[in-house]
């Protein structure tokens, strides 16, 4: 198994094809990079992605609080009235 690069620069279309049809695997270089201490272990990663996944939780609901803060606001508000409109009428709530 050899290994060369697809499509070089200076290469006609044809060549690239060609090479393109020869090949087994491909692989692709991405640009991510890693920085982590000497002393990292997947226990570090295991525990950092649950923080992150609790923190997205968190912040998830309190951003659907924010983007239906009006719905909220109004159902709050709504059954206060509808609850004092209730006992100023001199009704007791339902028993459980």
């Amino acid at each position: 198994m050899t290994t060369w690069e697809v499509c070089p620069s200076g290469a006609t279309a044809a060549e690239c094809a060609l090479r393109e049809d020869w090949c087994d695997f491909k692989v692709e270089q991405g640009s991510s990079w890693f920085y982590l201490p000497v002393d990292h272990s997947t226990e570090n990663s295991d525990y950092t992605e649950q923080i992150a996944t609790y923190a997205s939780v968190v912040i998830g609901g309190f951003d659907g609080v924010l983007y239906a803060y009006q719905e909220v606001l109004g159902f709050g508000l709504g059954m206060s009235v509808a609850r004092s409109a209730q006992v100023s009428n001199g009704l007791s709530p339902p028993s459980p």
